[in-house]
């Protein structure tokens, strides 16, 4: 199985030379914690892998079936279709100091109306793109928005526009 795939493999053979025994064997999920400052080190999510991201880290790249969390550091994200962005710790803020790209799935908290403490924000310093990416909202701690509250999920610190859109969403998209 390739690093980070969940599955399972059946050894089942009437001449096994390998000396492994028949069997079944499977691989589970994994959370690894990211809490180290390793700007010169990527974090590279897969099947079925979670990340909590705490540190700084050069970059991070989100596959399918793996999952981004938390409050730390990267100098550029890349979410492609299938894997998950869920910024901050229920809630919180993600800072990608580069490129920020998302083709898939951007999960938000909302449980107030203030960036980072109240709902979940990523902060992009440069270049943002989202293709069709899905945009995932969910409302905690009791928390009822009122008219005319503003979310801004993606803080673009950058002169560019952002690139694209979240799926059904164009900027500004009241909902």
């Amino acid at each position: 199985m390739p690093d980070g795939d969940y599955g399972t493999l059946v050894i089942n053979a009437s001449s096994n030379t390998s000396q492994t025994p028949n069997s079944t064997y499977a691989s589970s999920p994994t959370t690894t914690n990211y809490d180290a400052n390793a700007p010169s080190t990527g974090i590279r999510l897969r099947n079925y892998q979670t990340g909590i991201l705490t540190g700084t880290y050069s970059y991070a790249s989100v596959y399918q079936n793996g999952v981004l969390k938390g409050t730390g550091t990267v100098s550029s994200l890349y979410v492609e279709v299938g894997g998950v962005v869920a910024p901050g710790m229920s809630p919180g803020c993600m800072t990608v100091t580069g490129a920020l790209s998302i083709y898939g799935e951007y999960q938000a908290e909302i449980g107030g109306a203030a960036a980072c403490t109240g709902y979940d924000q990523i902060s992009a310093g440069d270049t943002v793109r989202v293709t069709n990416g899905a945009l995932t909202t969910s409302l905690i701690s009791d928390y009822t928005p009122k008219q005319g509250d503003v979310f801004t999920i993606v803080d673009n610190k950058s002169a560019d526009p952002v690139d694209g859109e979240f799926t059904g969403l164009t900027e500004g998209t009241t909902f």
